[in-house]
């Protein structure tokens, strides 16, 4: 296995799944509508905080499958 997916596993080793009210809290938490958004972001879609970051809303098809 190579380093990074040894960090990896060392990171997800240490995770676990929050409960639906915990997230909320964190959500309610946030200051602004843009970090909510974020938070439901991540939690709804699995992304991993680096995958969403470079996400720029112009390149994201709302609605749109293709």
């Amino acid at each position: 296995m190579s380093d990074k997916a040894d960090e990896r596993e060392q990171k997800n080793s240490n995770c676990r799944i929050l409960a639906a009210e915990e997230v909320m809290r964190i959500v309610e938490a946030a200051k602004s509508q843009r970090d909510r958004a974020t938070l439901f972001v991540l939690c709804e879609s699995g992304v991993m905080p680096e995958e969403l970051l470079p996400l720029r809303l112009k390149g994201v098809g709302l609605g749109k499958y293709e």
